[in-house]
């Protein structure tokens, strides 16, 4: 049984952002903090300003930050306006490769 704050995933971890333009993310080898399951959220990278993806159980309240796991920028595509790294999830699809 895995600890509550115990990261998952691998090397081959990635997130993208479609707009402004399409832009994808490696792991940058820099930790292992690819995902973090714990009861009312989700978490997708680390460290830096925050995750990459942090998505609450409802999905209604989600934030991405830039994260060192990816050295990502913002996923939301947003430039102006207030809470421009707050989203809610209207679709999710997930892959396994």
């Amino acid at each position: 049984m895995l600890g509550a704050s115990e990261f998952l995933g691998g090397f081959d971890s990635f997130v993208f952002k479609i707009k402004p333009k399409m832009q994808g993310y490696l792991a940058t080898g820099d930790n292992d903090y690819f995902m973090l399951c714990q009861p009312g959220m989700l978490n997708i990278g680390s460290q830096g300003e925050g995750p990459a993806l942090q998505l609450d159980e409802t999905f209604k309240t989600c934030y991405t930050y830039k994260s060192a796991t990816f050295k990502n920028e913002l996923l939301t595509g947003r430039t102006e306006g207030r809470f421009l790294n707050r989203f809610e999830v209207r679709e999710l699809e997930l892959f396994i490769i």
